[in-house]
């Protein structure tokens, strides 16, 4: 079966997404951005064929050594994270993120993130 997925980004941001790519039939869900400035109204929009279920590549948990900072990188894949203590400081796309606990953030693929500011010594979050 061939899968369709379809991404679709609202904002005023560049993303790598081609415009091939995207399936303009494709049942669409709307996530809001996570914890975004004051006055920041964008939204990106995930869409997908519900008959094809999301593999996971890789995930796990992560527990903050006391030191450190997330490494700068563009994944070629989504990253869900969730923060389970502690606050995530991230930066994706040049838009800060503050992810406090028991949220939700969503990384698209093709964006460069990186760590915003220092682990926090409490930080915990699975990815």
């Amino acid at each position: 079966m061939d899968a369709r997925v379809a991404l679709q980004d609202n904002s005023d941001q560049d993303s790598s997404v081609s415009e091939s790519r995207l399936d303009r039939s494709a049942p669409r869900v709307t996530i809001p951005t996570v914890m975004m400035p004051s006055g920041f109204d964008a939204t990106n929009t995930l869409a997908w064929d519900p008959r094809i279920v999301p593999s996971i590549v890789s995930g796990g948990l992560f527990v903050c050594p006391g030191t450190g900072t997330h490494s700068e990188r563009v994944i070629t894949d989504f990253e869900l994270i969730f923060v389970r203590r502690g606050v995530l400081g991230m930066i994706e796309a040049a838009r800060e993120l503050i992810v406090p606990k028991d949220t939700a953030l969503l990384l698209w693929p093709g964006r460069r993130h990186r760590g915003l500011m220092p682990y926090q010594p409490d930080l915990s979050f699975y990815w």
